[in-house]
């Protein structure tokens, strides 16, 4: 085991995963921002730094369980940015209900934090019991499922299909249902928060 101490929390190898996707996606907003062209190249190159951003997310969280890593901080960490990365590719998509889609995102993301902090607060245990049957099977096996996948494969395919190709193509249509079932997920996590937070309070 490494870096046992909590002050070495910041060096724990999951965490500094978490920093190289941050300057991966800083990479990306900057080659954005600063590139007066819009041309395929830089739309690709663009989309391949937050696509490798996103694949570490899968390295950063295997890490984190297989070292016995798991931290507050690293939680809140990885939480952060997926939601600026979420946002950063709703934002370039142009796709019409971004704003609506990142509002709803970042809401729920909010109340995860809030949850974070209960005492024995771990918020993906709490849609495997409850919500409708396929919001448990969602959050099944700790999200290590086909439906799990599907979804969050698709709610960075749909996006990033529209900004590469400046509009819909065949593989954002068979993202869509996948993007559908990814923010209906979202929405229930929100509406089952708020209640168990709410519950929490009156208790």
């Amino acid at each position: 085991m490494y870096f046992k101490t909590k002050d070495q929390v910041f060096l724990y190898p999951c965490t500094l995963i978490g920093y190289s996707r941050l300057l991966l996606l800083s990479g990306a907003v900057t080659w954005r921002l600063l590139t007066t062209t819009d041309l395929p190249a830089m739309r690709f190159g663009v989309a391949s730094l937050i696509g490798l951003s996103l694949l570490l997310d899968l390295l950063d969280g295997y890490l984190a369980r297989k070292l016995g890593q798991t931290t507050q901080f690293g939680v809140l960490l990885d939480l952060a940015i997926d939601l600026i990365s979420h946002t950063f590719v709703w934002a370039i998509s142009g796709f019409y209900l971004a704003e609506l889609l990142i509002i709803l995102e970042w809401t729920t993301g909010l109340y995860i934090v809030a949850f974070s902090f209960k005492p024995g607060g771990h918020w993906k245990k709490t849609f495997t019991k409850a919500g409708p049957f396929w919001l448990r099977l969602y959050f099944s096996r700790n999200q290590r499922n086909f439906l799990s996948a599907y979804s969050n494969i698709s709610h960075f395919i749909f996006p990033i299909s529209l900004y590469l190709y400046q509009g819909a193509v065949w593989i954002s249509y068979v993202a869509l249902p996948g993007l559908v079932i990814y923010e209906a997920a979202t929405l229930w996590m929100f509406w089952i928060l708020l209640n168990s937070l709410a519950t929490h309070d009156r208790d």
